[in-house]
């Protein structure tokens, strides 16, 4: 049996070695090159490309087509490459785009055979359980029977003893039930101000004592309102998108039941982030861009601003970002995630006048979009994985 196991840790330790070796000795597999006749994402890409080179005049349909085919061999042959028609390598990395590579399928290693364990065929004898002794009755004592004799005429005669009556059994003395006291009533909770009651569906656009009373509000809880002034404009927008984001409320800039149970609240947590537009274009730049180098955050950052400044889009920060459909962090809820200090920065950094989009209004990440508007736009700058565009 040792000889038997001995065998089998030996075979074991060889596969393991052989496995290994396989692996370190794997061949690098080569980028798949895009070719005439597929269709995709990756050819929109390149045609986006040779299109801004004005090597490729066609539509950008992700074809890979004669006009696509013949634009590859022109941008080849410009930059004096290998004429073959088709994205290889030397061609991707000169147009600026990265090839997939193929998937090694990883080399099934065989499972150890286990050793079996030795059996026996001899069963325990079960121990027999002890029985227990009989737990015995006691026989309940009786008083003896006392018999009187009465001596009469000189014959003495038995006088059978009196039948004892027994006691009657007490009844138990009923318990009377407690007597219920009257309790006092609950206080109820406070209720909040009665000029609450005037805050509900307060907007933008609103004025009067009531929206006084919300900017006061906010700017408690450390949310700038740019002014107590009674006027519901930007900065009181802004500030109140921003208190309901940070309390996941609705995010839509009306004061509703929940929101001023919110400003209310005593628990509720004062903003201790500085600049509401800080933290607010951090969130976004955050769950956007939190993957990119820090350049590529600035550029997010940069858009938002240059979305401000555009007559196409809102004036203000709050009403650029929760733009319908604009950004979709907002409607999966990641522009509710904490940013961390790279995003701060390279908000504050877009704030202060850094723009490495070149003015860019879009930007989109090529692999992912099939969107033919921003497909279509004019390209100003490719910063890592987000193509921005006018």
């Amino acid at each position: 049996m040792k000889k038997i196991k001995f065998l089998l840790s030996f075979i074991y330790i060889f596969l393991a070695l052989f496995c290994n070796v396989s692996l370190a000795f794997a061949p690098n597999p080569t980028p798949i090159p895009i070719k005439k006749g597929q269709q995709g994402e990756m050819v929109k890409t390149v045609q986006a490309k040779l299109k801004k080179l004005g090597i490729y005049k066609k539509k950008l349909d992700g074809k890979y087509g004669s006009s696509t085919y013949a634009a590859v061999k022109a941008f080849q042959k410009r930059y004096k490459l290998k004429i073959n028609g088709m994205v290889d390598a030397a061609t991707a990395k000169k147009l600026g785009i990265k090839l997939l590579k193929p998937t090694p399928k990883p080399t099934p290693t065989k499972k150890p055979v286990p050793t079996p364990k030795p059996t026996s065929t001899l069963k325990p004898i079960p121990t027999p359980k002890p029985t227990p002794a009989p737990i015995p009755i006691p026989t309940p004592k009786t008083d003896p029977v006392q018999t009187d004799f009465v001596t009469q005429n000189g014959i003495k005669t038995q006088i059978p003893a009196p039948v004892q009556t027994p006691a009657p059994t007490p009844l138990p003395t009923p318990i009377p039930a407690p007597i219920a006291m009257p309790t006092e009533a609950q206080t109820p909770k406070p209720t909040p101000d009665i000029q609450a009651v005037s805050l509900l569906g307060l907007s933008k656009g609103s004025s009067g004592s009531s929206v006084t009373l919300l900017q006061q509000k906010l700017n408690t809880f450390g949310y700038s309102t740019n002014g107590i002034d009674g006027s519901f404009g930007s900065g009181t927008e802004t500030a109140l998108l921003q208190f309901q984001s940070d309390n996941r409320l609705k995010v839509d800039g009306i004061v509703g039941q929940s929101t001023i149970d919110k400003l209310y609240d005593p628990d509720t947590p004062k903003n201790t982030s500085g600049s509401n537009d800080v933290y607010l274009i951090a969130r976004v730049v955050y769950g956007e861009s939190r993957g990119e180098p820090y350049i590529g955050q600035v550029a997010v950052a940069s858009v938002i601003l240059n979305r401000v400044r555009s007559p196409l889009f809102p004036n203000t920060l709050a009403g650029v970002i929760y733009q319908k459909n604009a950004f979709s962090i907002v409607k999966d809820g990641q522009i509710n995630m904490v940013p961390n200090d790279s995003a701060l920065r390279a908000a504050r950094d877009a704030i202060n006048g850094m723009d490495p989009s070149g003015g860019a209004l879009f930007y989109y990440n090529a692999a992912k979009t099939s969107d033919a508007f921003l497909l279509a736009r004019p390209i100003l700058i490719i910063l890592y994985n987000h193509t921005f565009c006018a």
